[in-house]
């Protein structure tokens, strides 16, 4: 699970948070999670309040498979949604299996929607859904405990944890086989793809990585330029989106794999701890979250 997920199911067991009141915002003591889905056009840049998911939740993860934005909720019951932004139409996956309630991070490969779930014993579960089918199949365990599923040219990796180590699924011999680790003390916060490379994104330090799959090797990537307290991400086009909804001022920060540039987006609509961001249609989606701090503007 990510950290920043982690801490707000920290906060949700205890119930509890510090906040103070100022003359800008009122604080209030509880940890509220919400059903707010928000979007965002990038050529214009403004976000909007497009409608609530079934359900509130403290924490989500999403991703886009076919016309579906799937969306997992990694707090509470693991429940696993899919929605569509043309017709605003949710819908629950009701055979979903109950380890979905360990559920940390999900990515859309071919034609399956594969999740990594947490076990016990420090290693990392795989569960597979066919949505054609309606039908899950479990797969395989990994080596290492790992919180982040990316997707490379129809190949699923799962990385960032305690060690440096990635795994790719091989779907024919259903088994994860090793492959060339992070840099040292890379810790990955964010996973994406240009369609040929993967790009890991430092959860502390400022830094890429660049990972190519087909040489199996690791290369430094551009800095960015500046930190950056992101949550999500999501690839729209050619650039890679890190969403940090949380802070007022700018909610996004993206970088052009092509052009090698950065770019500042706007303030989200709703700031928001813990919210899943996807990406559908030319559009960027948030949902979900909590309150930063319990407070209120």
């Amino acid at each position: 699970m990510r950290r920043r997920h982690l801490i707000a199911s920290i906060a949700l067991l205890l119930g509890l948070t510090s906040c103070a009141r100022d003359g800008t915002r009122f604080c209030t003591q509880a940890i509220v999670a919400h059903d707010t889905v928000q979007v965002c056009n990038p050529s214009r840049g403004d976000w909007d309040v497009r409608g609530s998911m079934p359900v509130r939740t403290f924490a989500a993860r999403a991703a886009t498979l076919d016309d579906w934005i799937y969306v997992l909720l990694t707090s509470g019951p693991g429940a696993l949604y899919r929605y569509r932004h043309d017709t605003r139409t949710w819908e629950a996956i009701p055979s979903a299996p109950a380890t979905l309630e360990a559920g940390i991070d999900l990515v859309g490969a071919g034609t399956d929607l594969h999740l990594l779930v947490d076990l016990p014993g420090g290693t990392t579960g795989l569960e597979i859904y066919d949505p054609l089918g309606d039908a899950w199949l479990t797969g395989p365990v990994t080596a290492d405990r790992h919180h982040l599923a990316a997707e490379v040219a129809g190949d699923v990796f799962a990385l960032g944890g305690v060690s440096p180590d990635m795994e790719w699924f091989d779907p024919v011999g259903m088994s994860w086989v090793p492959r060339s680790p992070m840099p040292l003390g890379f810790t990955p916060g964010a996973a994406e793809t240009d369609g040929v490379r993967l790009y890991a994104f430092d959860l502390i330090a400022a830094a890429i990585a660049m990972y190519d799959p087909v040489a199996d090797l690791w290369s430094d990537g551009p800095f960015m330029p500046q930190e950056y307290e992101f949550q999500d991400s999501a690839v729209i086009g050619n650039r890679i989106y890190l969403v940090k909804p949380r802070l007022a001022g700018s909610s996004t920060l993206a970088y052009n794999f092509v052009t090698d540039s950065w770019k500042k987006g706007k303030a989200v609509a709703r700031r928001r701890d813990g919210a899943g961001a996807a990406a559908w249609d030319g559009r960027l989606f948030l949902f979900g979250g909590t309150t930063p701090n319990g407070c209120y503007r």
